[in-house]
């Protein structure tokens, strides 16, 4: 009985097949209840899982990974900014007129007589 509901549903029988099974569908109740209920699961069967209502609702959370490096970027950003900065100010000659001028250049070499 389930192979004859199951092949009208699928729509796999030709007029006649269909004919017969309704006829026996007609008569026999019990048959009848079985089939409205393969019809029913049938219906279940071929809904979406999830309304489209629901999917437009759902959102997905990012990673953590990326919302960790959208939070420290800008702070990535301005380290690299501020370690720029400092050593552009530790290595800067200061005054240039310093550095004008004589230097002397020593060279300790005990063996030297020079």
């Amino acid at each position: 009985m389930d192979y004859l509901a199951s092949m009208y549903i699928d729509n796999e029988m030709n007029l006649d097949e269909k004919r017969r099974f309704v006829e026996r569908v007609r008569t026999d109740h019990a048959f009848c209840a079985l089939t409205l209920s393969l019809l029913e699961q049938e219906k279940l069967l071929r809904e979406p899982l999830v309304p489209s209502e629901t999917v437009l609702e759902i959102k997905r959370h990012p990673p953590l990974r990326s919302v960790l490096f959208r939070l420290f970027r800008p702070i990535a950003y301005a380290a690299a900014g501020f370690a720029a900065a400092m050593l552009l100010f530790l290595t800067h000659p200061g005054d240039p007129e310093a550095l004008k001028g004589s230097r002397r250049f020593v060279l300790f070499e005990p063996a030297a007589d020079r």
